[in-house]
């Protein structure tokens, strides 16, 4: 899953615990390759900050809820 949605370690929102898999610079933005708890892989694209996560770093993947969409899962 690949969005620029998400945020990392916004407060009082939906989360999902992520550990940071690797790290791709992309001029002035990040590309985080995250795996969750349910070892699910997901990319987020984030402005470069000074205070870049690290890979192995342990954080919280949030988003805005008045903009999510849910949908069934397939089976």
């Amino acid at each position: 899953m690949k969005n620029e949605r998400f945020a990392l370690g916004v407060a009082n929102s939906p989360s999902i615990a992520c550990t940071v898999i690797d790290v791709v610079l992309r001029g002035p933005f990040v590309e985080y390759i995250l795996e969750a708890v349910t070892k699910a892989r997901i990319i987020t694209v984030q402005p470069k900050r000074p205070d870049m996560h690290a890979i192995g770093a342990e954080i919280s993947l949030t988003w805005d809820a008045n903009l999510a969409h849910i949908f069934a899962a397939e089976g």
